[in-house]
């Protein structure tokens, strides 16, 4: 299945798009350290921001429960703004699911 296409509407190649990230990336003087796949782990901390469960999270990005918590806690301490927020609620929803 097709996601992502280029303006020509062809079909995004792995190795083209990451090129593109990189090239965004360097442009936009963003940090060195970030790759495509982190865009994962971002969406997943910003599902949870927006009030998410960690069950829905982890279906929506075909990861088991422990791993979403797992990759929201990463990519929560990489935004120091955000970090305190969404620790906050990861521990929350952990409360509920043991419950």
């Amino acid at each position: 299945m097709t996601i992502l296409t280029d303006r020509d509407g062809k079909r995004w190649e792995e190795k083209r798009l990451a090129h593109a990230v990189t090239y965004w990336r360097d442009r936009l003087g963003l940090r060195k350290e970030l790759r495509f796949y982190d865009a994962r782990g971002s969406a997943a901390t910003r599902l949870v921001l927006a009030g998410a469960s960690l069950g829905e999270v982890a279906n929506c990005m075909g990861w088991s429960i422990k791993t979403a918590a797992q990759m929201i806690e990463v990519y929560a301490t990489l935004d120091p703004g955000m970090a305190d927020s969404v620790l906050v609620k990861l521990e929350q929803i952990r409360d509920k699911s043991v419950e």
